[in-house]
C-alpha cells in the first residue's frame, strides 16, 4: 500500500494494479499506448479482469480515465476505452461516458511530482451526474505514477455525484519512489 493510501490522503477507497511500471510489464504497455499495437489489448485487459478478482467488491460503472480528443487523435485510438470495452465485456459492468477531460494537459510523466496535481486540476467535467449517486464505481487507467489523475477524477466524482464506493484499477503503477 503506498503512503497516500496509508495516510488516507486518498479521494478513492481502494486502489489496485497488476504490476509495477518497470520491465516487460513496461515494455508491452508502451508498445499498446504509444505504438498502437491493438492486439495487446486483451491481454492488458486479461491482466485488469484477473486483478479485479482481488477487490471484495462488486462495480455498477467502470470509468475509464478520459483522454482528450487532441491525445486521441495524435494516437489513433483512446488505449483507456478500448481495455474499459473488453473489461466490461468481461464483467458485464457498464460503462459510464459522463466524464470528459474538457483541458488538454501536458503528459503526466514528463512533469515532476509536485506540478502533477496541478496539472489535472479542473480537467475533468462530469455529466448526467445522477447515474453514480450511491453507487460503487471502478476508475480504470493504464499507468499510475503518482495518482494525481485518479486522485483529480475522485475528487471531481465525489463532489458532483456522491458515488458510494469508488475503486482505482490499473495495469500498472510506478515504482515506490512516487506516493502511488
Amino acid at each position: 500500500m503506498c503512503s497516500s493510501c496509508r495516510a488516507g490522503d486518498v479521494e478513492f477507497d481502494l486502489g489496485r494494479a497488476w504490476g509495477l511500471y518497470e520491465g516487460g510489464l513496461r515494455r508491452v504497455i508502451r508498445e499498446f499506448k504509444f505504438r498502437g499495437r491493438r492486439r495487446l489489448a486483451a491481454p492488458l485487459a486479461g491482466l485488469l479482469g484477473h486483478c479485479l478478482q482481488k477487490f471484495e467488491h462488486t462495480f455498477e460503472y467502470i470509468v475509464p480515465v478520459p483522454s482528450h480528443q487532441a491525445r486521441i487523435k495524435s494516437r489513433g485510438f483512446d488505449q483507456i476505452r478500448v481495455l474499459a470495452k473488453l473489461l466490461s465485456r468481461e464483467t458485464d459492468v457498464a460503462i459510464f461516458d459522463g466524464l470528459s477531460r474538457i483541458r488538454n494537459t501536458k503528459p503526466q510523466f514528463g512533469l515532476p511530482f509536485r506540478e502533477r496535481s496541478r496539472n489535472v486540476r479542473g480537467a475533468f467535467q462530469l455529466e448526467e451526474p445522477g447515474l453514480l449517486e450511491n453507487r460503487k464505481i471502478l476508475i480504470l487507467d493504464d499507468i499510475i505514477t503518482t495518482g494525481a489523475t485518479v486522485q483529480e477524477i475522485s475528487r471531481v466524482l465525489r463532489s458532483g455525484a456522491g458515488p458510494r464506493w469508488i475503486g482505482v484499477l490499473s495495469v500498472a503503477r510506478a515504482a515506490r519512489r512516487y506516493p502511488l
